[in-house]
C-alpha cells in the first residue's frame, strides 16, 4: 500500500500523485473543471461584449443627458428590486444539496419550488410597487415627470429576472455549468432588449431639454 506524500505546493495527496500529475494523466475531475471553466469564461466574454453594445446603443440614441436619466431609471428599479429581494437562492444552495445528499429528492424539489415561488412573489411585488410609484418618483426624484412611462416599462424586468438567482444556484449545485453560461448570456440579451424597448417606446421622455 502506498503512503501519502506531499505535492509541490505542500498539499498531501494519496498515493504520491499531486493534482498537476493527475491533470497530465487526464484526470476526469480536472477535465470537468476545465470544461466548466471554459464555458464560464466564454459566457463572461459574451456578456461583456453585449454590455459594450448596450453602451454604444444608449450613447448614440440618447445622448449624455438621456443616458444619465436612463441610468437613474435603471438604478431606481434595481434598488426596489434589491429591497424586495429575499436572497432565497442561498436556501436553495444549502438545502437542495443537503436533501439530495440524504437521498431525499422529493424534499429537494419542494425546496426548489418554494424558492421559485418566493422569487416570483418578490418580482411581482416590486413591479406593482414601481408602477404605483412611477409618477411621483419621476417627478420628485428624477425631476422629469415624462420618465414615469420608462420606469413602468423597465419595471417589467423585475418579473423576468425573478427566477434568475434561484435558477443559477440550482445549476451550480447540479454541475450544469454549460446551462449556467447559457443563462448568463440569455440574461444579458434580455437586458439589452429591455433597454432597447425603453428607448423605442420612451425615447423622447429620456431626452430632457
Amino acid at each position: 500500500m502506498s503512503l501519502p506524500t506531499f505535492g509541490r505546493r505542500g498539499a498531501m495527496v494519496a498515493g504520491g500523485v499531486d493534482d498537476e500529475a493527475l491533470a497530465r494523466t487526464g484526470d476526469p475531475a480536472f477535465g470537468r473543471v476545465a470544461a466548466n471553466s471554459a464555458w464560464l469564461v466564454g459566457a463572461n466574454g459574451l456578456v461583456y461584449a453585449l454590455a459594450f453594445v448596450q453602451g454604444v446603443v444608449l450613447a448614440r440614441n440618447l445622448g449624455p443627458a438621456g443616458l444619465g436619466l436612463l441610468a437613474l431609471v435603471v438604478s431606481l428599479v434595481t434598488i426596489v428590486q434589491q429591497l424586495l429581494g429575499s436572497r432565497v437562492w442561498e436556501a436553495a444552495t444549502t438545502f437542495v444539496v443537503e436533501f439530495r445528499a440524504a437521498g431525499d429528492p422529493g424534499r429537494a424539489t419542494a425546496v426548489a419550488k418554494l424558492c421559485y415561488l418566493v422569487d416570483a412573489t418578490g418580482g411581482v411585488l416590486a413591479c406593482l410597487l414601481l408602477w404605483a410609484l412611477a409618477a411621483p418618483a419621476a417627478e420628485r426624484i428624477l425631476g422629469v415627470p415624462a420618465a414615469a412611462d420608462a420606469i413602468r416599462l423597465y419595471a417589467a424586468s423585475t418579473i423576468l429576472a425573478a427566477p434568475v438567482a434561484t435558477a443559477s444556484a440550482l445549476l451550480r449545485v447540479s454541475d450544469r455549468f454549460r446551462w449556467l453560461a447559457v443563462e448568463a448570456v440569455g440574461e444579458s440579451l434580455l437586458r439589452l432588449l429591455a433597454i432597447v424597448s425603453v428607448i423605442v417606446m420612451s425615447g423622447p421622455a429620456l431626452r430632457p431639454v
